[in-house]
C-alpha cells in the first residue's frame, strides 16, 4: 500500500502517467494499476484525466496532503537501515544477443537497478522452456517464440537483419538484385520470424548453419554472402560498405519473457521497466 500512496504523490507532482512511471522506474500500466487499487480500496475517485495529463480530485489531493509527511518519515526510517535488500536474477539470453549488444544492455540495467544477475546463453526455445519451468526468472529471446504457455511476453525491440558481402565476389550485390546467402538454420526462432519477409525479398538461401557468428566469419573467409543480425556484423567490426541493408523490411523481434507472478516483486517490475528504457536507447 505504501508504494501505491507514493505513486499517487508522484502523480500529483509530475502530472502524467509517463513522467510518473519514468521517475519511479515502472511502466505506465503499473502506475495506472496502483492508482486503481487505491481507488478501489478507499472507494473514492482520486484522479481525473485531461488528455495526457492527470489531475487529482479533491479527495486525491487531500489524501496526498495527509500521507506525504508519513511517506517522508517512512523513507527516512528505511534509509537509516544499513541492510540493503538486493534482487538476484537468473536470466536466459539468446546466444547471438549475449554475444553482441545484449550483454552491455543487461549490465547497464543491472547496475542502474543495483540487481545481481546470473546469465545463461541458450537457443531461444531452450530459454522459453527454462523460464516456463522456473529455472530462469527472465528470458531475452530473439525471433519467433510461438506459444509460450502462461508466460508474459513483451516486445523489447526489433533488430535489423543485413547481408555481409562475401570477400569472394568482386561484384557487390545490391538490395534490389537476387542475393544467395548463408544464414541460420530453418528450425531456429529467428528464421521463423524472418521467413515471410525473406520470401518477399531478393534473397535466396544457399546454405544454413547453427551459429550467426560462424556464418559471418564464412563471409569474411570468402565462402559466400551472409545474412545475419546487424549486431553480429557490428560486433565483428564489419564496415557499412560491406553490408547490404533492406530499409528495416527484414527484422527479428527481441522479446522479454517472464512469469506473471514475478511482477509481484517491485524490484523485478522496476528492472523490467528499466530494461525497456535501455532498449529504447540501444542501437544494435
Amino acid at each position: 500500500m505504501i508504494e501505491n500512496l507514493e505513486t499517487l504523490a508522484a502523480l500529483a507532482r509530475f502530472g502524467t502517467m509517463l513522467k510518473t512511471g519514468t521517475a519511479l522506474r515502472i511502466s505506465q500500466s503499473a502506475v495506472s494499476k496502483r492508482i486503481a487499487t487505491l481507488e478501489h480500496t478507499y472507494g473514492q475517485k482520486l484522479i481525473e484525466r485531461s488528455g495526457k495529463n492527470v489531475v487529482l480530485t479533491k479527495a486525491g489531493t487531500e489524501m496526498v496532503e495527509k500521507v506525504r509527511p508519513l511517506l517522508a518519515e517512512i523513507r527516512g526510517a528505511l534509509k537509516a537501515q544499513v541492510i540493503e535488500s538486493r534482487l538476484n536474477l537468473v536470466i536466459g539470453v539468446s546466444e547471438s544477443l549475449l554475444s553482441s549488444w545484449g550483454a552491455a544492455m543487461l549490465a547497464r540495467t543491472a547496475a542502474r537497478q543495483k540487481v545481481s544477475i546470473r546469465l545463461h546463453a541458450h537457443r531461444s526455445p531452450v530459454v522459453v522452456d527454462k523460464v516456463n519451468s522456473g529455472e530462469f526468472d527472465l528470458g531475452v529471446c530473439a525471433g519467433s517464440i510461438g506459444k509460450a504457455g502462461s508466460l508474459i511476453s513483451e516486445l523489447l525491440l526489433r533488430e535489423e537483419m543485413v547481408v555481409i558481402r562475401s570477400a569472394q565476389f568482386n561484384k557487390k550485390p545490391a538490395s534490389s538484385r537476387p542475393i544467395k546467402v548463408i544464414t541460420i538454420e530453418p528450425t531456429s526462432a529467428t528464421w521463423k520470424a524472418i521467413r515471410k519477409p525473406i520470401s518477399l525479398s531478393p534473397i535466396t538461401v544457399d546454405q544454413t548453419l547453427e551459429s550467426f557468428f560462424s556464418i559471418a566469419q564464412l563471409a569474411r573467409a570468402g565462402v559466400g554472402h551472409a545474412l545475419v543480425p546487424i549486431g553480429v556484423a557490428r560486433t565483428l567490426s564489419y564496415r557499412k560498405s560491406q553490408l547490404v541493408r533492406f530499409g528495416g523490411k527484414i527484422e527479428r523481434p527481441i522479446q522479454l519473457l517472464f512469469r506473471k507472478s514475478r511482477m509481484a516483486k517491485p524490484a523485478f517490475e522496476r528492472f523490467v521497466a528499466d530494461l525497456h528504457q535501455q532498449a529504447g536507447q540501444t542501437d544494435p
